[in-house]
């Protein structure tokens, strides 16, 4: 929604996040196909790259809005090569549609034609089968194909690992600094006891899955997931702009308020959470022959699992580590109160830990 406070229109992060999105499709819609005619016509004409570049725009405004809106869910539970079909052949059809019409359209402000006449002139008729839109059309499903497969594929693997694995950015170990959050379900053993283990699996889905939206509208990366505990990480900058790292506790526990119905219909029960979170220096690198990932090493991993069992010991929600507070602008609807130092199973030293709640807001 957009936000009218002062009488001006401020988009949210997710708004800017898609239109971030939407702008990189169209320029690369545009220059894809005026390449395409630079490979296939050269310069000598100027209307090939007027078309190419409206069909251009069009394709990639198509893609965006597919993309972004459309294909965001409703389309887990269908196979990869079944839904990498249909987007496919859904992508061909609206593409050859766009460029159809655009030659077609062409050709009537450059001849002075009507649509029937166009279609029906010998030289248009010439183009569509015996010239260049065959090869347009050949040109636009391997373009379709490339842009599902891809999409899909990095979907599978996480937000940027793909193209991480081509370049080979963590074949030589690097060390970043990170801000790491352990988000998992409260009273998860027992809920696994109550639901049958197929049911306790769905239940875990559409967690994950209700749950992964609001992870990227505050910039987070997901990490992995281990049984019922979602590793979220960010670069610190991302992580501490706007209490990023702290915001998406709470947006996740308004998200899951307004499902309440659906998994008390579904399951019978609620799902709560718990979280830590803490920062600092990591190995990131590529480990693997057979079987390749790109992991993080480092203590820091091992404080936010720590930290994260002592939100079940003094019974808090969001606890964080002294480190990352002190760093950090903590928004004002936001009190942290220090809850002592905590000498961290397995570790010689202490932690001190603050926890985060969100203040009892007044309307006037």
């Amino acid at each position: 929604m957009l936000n009218t406070r002062y009488g001006l229109l401020k988009l949210t992060v997710n708004q800017k996040r898609k239109l971030k999105q939407t702008r990189t499709f169209l320029i690369a819609g545009i220059l894809l196909g005026n390449l395409f005619v630079i490979f296939s016509d050269g310069f000598e004409k100027i209307h090939p790259f007027i078309n190419a570049t409206i069909g251009g725009f069009l394709i990639a405004l198509v893609i965006a809005i597919l993309e972004i809106w459309v294909f965001t869910g409703g389309v887990r539970k269908i196979k990869f090569i079944k839904l990498l079909t249909l987007r496919t052949l859904l992508y061909l059809f609206l593409f050859t549609l766009i460029l159809f019409n655009v030659m077609a359209i062409s050709r009537m402000v450059r001849y002075d034609y009507t649509y029937l006449q166009t279609l029906t002139s010998a030289e248009f008729q010439n183009y569509i089968f015996k010239e260049d839109f065959p090869i347009v059309i050949v040109y636009t499903l391997a373009f379709a194909f490339s842009i599902n497969f891809t999409r899909m594929l990095s979907r599978k693997m996480g937000q940027g690992m793909l193209l991480s694995h081509i370049t080979g950015a963590y074949y030589k170990p690097v060390i970043q600094e990170r801000i790491i959050m352990f988000l998992n379900i409260e009273n998860s053993k027992q809920i696994s006891e109550k639901l049958s283990p197929m049911v306790f699996h769905n239940f875990l889905n559409d967690f994950f899955y209700d749950i992964t939206e609001s992870i990227v509208m505050h910039q987070g990366i997901i990490y992995e997931y281990v049984e019922d505990l979602v590793v979220v990480t960010w670069v610190m900058s991302k992580g501490l702009k706007d209490g990023n790292c702290i915001r998406i506790f709470f947006h996740i526990q308004d998200e899951l308020t307004e499902l309440k119905e659906k998994y008390f219909n579904k399951y019978g029960l609620f799902p709560r959470i718990r979280a830590s979170l803490h920062c600092g220096k990591l190995v990131r690198a590529e480990i693997g022959e057979i079987k390749t990932q790109i992991v993080f090493h480092g203590d820091v991993m091992n404080t936010t699992a720590r930290i994260l069992d002592n939100c079940y010991k003094i019974n808090v929600e969001l606890l964080a580590s002294a480190y990352l507070i002190l760093r950090m602008d903590i928004p004002k609807i936001y009190e942290i109160n220090s809850v002592g130092t905590i000498a961290l199973k397995g570790k010689e030293t202490t932690v001190e830990l603050f926890k985060i709640t969100e203040k009892e807001l007044v309307t006037i």
